[in-house]
């Protein structure tokens, strides 16, 4: 009867070591599996957002002039354009018009937000937002 009762302790620990790195094993790739799909949805989200929005934002220019010749009217001191390189029609334009005082760095006015639902029509050269000259 020489160690008959402690001859069976290692192979005790041996078995849980085995059963807790089988458990762990599945547990990592279980998790992994999870990540990698969480991170193909959360792929597909941001191509999805980009083929929709993002690339037709990127192709769409405001072209700004304070020139007398595009400037007649001193009602209106600026001229707007929004050109549209996109393929999308712009159905409505938000921006807002911020000057800073020269010589007062501190000081800041901020215009009312604009809103225009003159549509742009795509890859249309440019879109004129201010009144309409005669």
């Amino acid at each position: 009867m020489h160690g008959g009762y402690t001859s069976h302790v290692p192979g005790a620990v041996e078995s849980f070591r085995q059963i807790a790195w089988l458990v762990f094993k599945w547990l990592l790739i279980a998790f992994s599996k999870l990540f990698g799909l969480v991170a193909v949805f959360w792929l597909g989200l941001l191509g999805y957002g980009w083929y929709t929005h993002d690339r037709h934002v990127k192709n769409i220019a405001f072209i700004i002039s304070t020139e007398r010749k595009d400037c007649e009217d001193d009602k209106f001191p600026i001229h707007l354009i929004v050109g549209n390189a996109s393929e999308q029609t712009i159905e409505k334009v938000t921006f807002r018009f911020e000057a800073d005082t020269l010589g007062e760095a501190a000081t800041s006015h901020a215009f009312t937000p604009i809103v225009t639902t003159t549509s742009s029509n795509p890859r249309q050269a440019g879109a004129h937002l201010g009144p309409r000259r005669a």
